[in-house]
């Protein structure tokens, strides 16, 4: 039972980074920070050799994906508290 718990959680904290990601890349700050990163991908195009190149490109998705884990932990120690505050004040 409280494995399915865990496992609901999971899948609703996943869709909560989903949507509050979705709705992060369309702001504004959201589409000067990708021109960044692509003028980036860019000068890293022009600057290496393919070889180079494919370590690069494994070393930003290997920051993409920290970066993920690491907005999902947050949403998980966010609920996490969430929880524990609303128990504190008696509304659970």
């Amino acid at each position: 039972m409280q494995e399915k718990i865990i496992e609901a959680l999971n899948e609703f904290i996943a869709e909560l980074v989903c949507l509050t990601t979705c709705e992060y890349h369309k702001t504004g700050e959201y589409k000067l920070w990708q021109e960044k990163i692509d003028r980036m991908y860019v000068d890293c195009e022009g600057e290496f050799t393919p070889s180079q190149l494919s370590f690069v490109n494994e070393c930003f998705d290997l920051m993409t994906c920290v970066y993920n884990r690491e907005t999902e932990y947050a949403f998980r120690r966010a609920f996490s508290y969430s929880v524990f505050l609303l128990k504190q004040a008696g509304d659970l």
